[in-house]
């Protein structure tokens, strides 16, 4: 990362998963937004030609500080979180050509704060994204994984119309309606809520 000239935006961490590099959200993203800001590029163009020269599955993780998002676009930092690995994760595979087969992205909104969120230095910190370079054992649990084609779970399983019935895992446009309005939960009831 310091021969390519990414270690300003850079952290190289080791974890028991492997490798992390912990990129500032500042440096990829403005504020409360997904879109990768045209210095982010740079430096996710850089880090990416070192990637390309890895076989390691890559895990990106988006995290967030614990100020709420306002609601648009983003009716929570979940969703914030994970449209920024999304966003990542498309950028290694589309622009800059990675395998899709070993990316993967997870979202995980304000539940894993590196510091406080008491300051806006410590929030600052746990506004990141995190790609995780995969290492044995866990690369090689997750691509040794003895599963029959038969037992793989199929739309048709839980009771949806199949589209394609020459591939049943496809699942159906009309499965999921994701432009639909988020619903309110309604309060519980009960002796523990006061």
């Amino acid at each position: 990362i310091q021969e390519v000239g990414a270690a300003p935006y850079v952290d190289v961490v080791d974890d028991p998963r492997g490798v992390i590099l912990r990129f500032d959200s500042q440096a990829l993203f403005r504020s409360g937004e997904a879109k990768v800001l045209p210095d982010g590029v740079v430096v996710l163009t850089t880090v990416s030609e070192v990637l390309d020269g890895l076989d390691n599955l890559l895990v990106v993780e988006g995290h967030t500080d614990n100020v709420p998002t306002g609601g648009s676009p983003w009716p929570t930092n979940w969703e914030l979180s994970t449209a920024r690995a999304t966003n990542v994760l498309r950028f290694f595979t589309e622009v800059a050509g990675l395998p899709p087969v070993r990316l993967s992205a997870a979202g995980y909104a304000d539940t894993r704060p590196r510091a406080d969120n008491d300051t806006p230095e410590s929030r600052a910190e746990n506004r990141r994204v995190e790609v995780v370079i995969v290492v044995a054992p866990f690369a090689e649990q997750a691509l040794e994984l003895d599963v029959a084609d038969d037992d793989i779970p199929r739309a048709a399983d839980f009771g949806a119309e199949v589209e394609d019935p020459a591939d049943p895992r496809i699942v159906p446009d009309n499965l999921l309606d994701l432009s639909a309005e988020p619903v309110e939960p309604e309060p519980l009831t009960g002796a523990n809520n006061g």
